[in-house]
């Protein structure tokens, strides 16, 4: 049996003060390696494509598995344009964090712009339909609104404008 009756205090251990200078000691050598450690992961970023991947899959909760699979199955190409020359963003639902596919930046763009709502988006196929329909028609030499024979905008659904009120400047 040993002399020694256990390990000893440690006297230091719940000082706020020894506490906060250990922090601030390892602060400091985090910051003296943060440059380092950004360079390797610069590279390994622009030089590996499984991290690259892996990465960007894992910030939306995917493995890498599942983002290949997601990729394999839309072809290597944008789930709305079928583009494949373009790089690819995964999107995903803001209120459910849940993810719907692969989109090249102009159409997750676009999604955004519209704020995911299907009605808006159904409002602006709906614009660009009439106005291909339009064609080249002009009237008095001046070309045709687009606006012309739309169906009301899902704004103006409620109610239009009353008066003296001009709408959005």
């Amino acid at each position: 049996m040993s002399a020694r009756a256990g390990p000893a205090p440690k006297p230091f251990a719940d000082d706020p003060f020894y506490q906060y200078l250990t922090r601030e000691v390892r602060r400091a050598a985090r910051a003296r390696r943060k440059g380092g450690i950004n360079a390797r992961r610069r590279e390994r970023w622009a030089t590996e494509a499984d991290y690259r991947d892996r990465e960007r899959a894992r910030r939306y909760g995917l493995s890498l598995a599942d983002y290949r699979a997601i990729l394999a199955r839309q072809g290597n190409a944008c789930a709305i344009c079928r583009r494949s020359d373009r790089r690819l963003c995964i999107d995903h639902c803001h209120a459910t964090g849940k993810v719907r596919g692969l989109l090249c930046k102009r159409c997750n763009t676009g999604l955004g712009c519209y704020r995911d709502d299907p009605t808006l988006t159904r409002a602006a196929t709906e614009y660009l339909a009439a106005a291909q329909a339009q064609g080249a028609a002009s009237r008095d030499g001046l070309p045709l609104s687009p606006c012309d024979g739309l169906p009301p905008s899902p704004r103006d659904v409620g109610g239009n404008l009353g008066a003296g009120d001009e709408g959005p400047v």
